[in-house]
């Protein structure tokens, strides 16, 4: 079942360090503040005062304990802006690369909220785990950064599956993954009528692919590493030409996003924010090619159907001050009114 996992905030001033080392700030704080009127040069101050105020002893546990235990705070573009440690998340939620949720963040009431989201279904007594690096990194990256940052290198499902296609050996970099996309799209979409182009059936409902079902003929586009960001390139060089074409900006857009239903999980956020950025490109094809107003309209609804969907799972709908002109919901919502209706939070 979709559930909150869990929900909590993080506010310094209740934590017990705080309140043991408190007297000692205050002691030399004055000292450190009275030189300066700058604010960030007085935060430097601060920060300075509570260095010295702690033995090093702590200060290196500290350090190993924030390296082990801290969470990338991010906006709802996904954005990081700070670090912190949420305790508990922080003992219960391990990692893996293909993760059953995921924390999303929110300002409230003066603190930082962190909410853990299901990104699908969790069944009775499954573990919840999150991922602690970008999953989309290729193997030996991710192995590298955990054994590195937390002492592990992990055993999930997806790394298992990729470590035995290494073993069998890897094709060569010349390898045209191009020519085998038709098929990519065509397996990730398949159980829906096709009802939207040539290029994929409906995307709704969500399909519940997994990189350990590819089969063996399209596994290239699991473990070949350069693939996902030339294929990414290829869809922004789309989204910003002055003069999209349809058939263009859909074979690779949708082909970008079948490797995201591969990579990560259903309800994952990333996928949630590709669709809007989709159908933002459908809409120009649909302002410079009036003739094909009644295919764009069709699919960029259905895109924005999708991102709804699934933002709605894994993304707050209010995030930190400052993002209410630039939100993904804002986005959303003008989509919307492009396409003749209006969407509801």
């Amino acid at each position: 079942m979709k559930l909150l996992v869990l929900r909590q905030r993080l506010s310094v001033k209740d934590s017990r360090s705080w309140k043991n080392h408190h007297r000692w700030i205050c002691k030399d704080l004055p000292h450190f503040l009275s030189s300066t009127t700058d604010p960030q040069q007085q935060l430097d101050s601060f920060l300075e005062a509570l260095l010295n105020a702690t033995p090093k002893a702590a200060i290196d546990h500290l350090f190993s304990t924030i390296q082990n235990n801290h969470f990338s705070v991010a906006l709802t573009y996904l954005h990081p802006i700070a670090h912190a440690i949420f305790s508990p998340a922080s003992r219960a939620l391990n990692h893996s690369c293909l993760p059953n949720a995921a924390p999303a963040y929110r300002y409230d009431n003066g603190c930082v909220r962190q909410d853990v989201r299901a990104l699908n279904e969790i069944e009775a007594d499954e573990e919840v785990t999150i991922s602690y690096i970008e999953s989309a990194s290729p193997l030996s990256s991710r192995q590298t950064a955990l054994r590195r940052t937390y002492g592990f290198e992990c055993a999930c499902s997806r790394c298992q599956l990729q470590a035995s296609v290494h073993a069998t050996g890897v094709p060569s970099p010349q390898h045209d993954l191009a020519k085998s996309e038709p098929s990519l799209r065509e397996w990730v979409f398949s159980d829906h009528p096709p009802v939207l182009s040539p290029f994929a059936a409906s995307l709704l409902p969500l399909t519940n692919v997994s990189i350990t079902d590819v089969p063996k003929a399209l596994l290239p586009f699991v473990y070949q590493d350069d693939y996902l960001p030339t294929l990414s390139s290829r869809f922004s060089d789309i989204a910003h030409s002055p003069k999209p074409k349809l058939d263009p900006a859909l074979s690779t857009g949708l082909t970008l996003l079948a490797m995201y239903f591969i990579i990560y999980p259903g309800h994952h956020p990333l996928i949630g924010l590709h669709c809007p950025e989709l159908a933002k490109v459908v809409w120009n094809v649909e302002v410079i090619t009036p003739t094909e107003e009644a295919k764009c309209r069709s699919i960029a609804g259905e895109l924005v159907d999708l991102a709804r969907s699934i933002m709605t799972a894994s993304l707050p709908s209010s995030g930190f001050e400052g993002e209410e002109g630039s939100s993904p919901w804002k986005d959303l919502q003008s989509l919307q009114g492009l396409l003749g209706g209006d969407i509801k939070d």
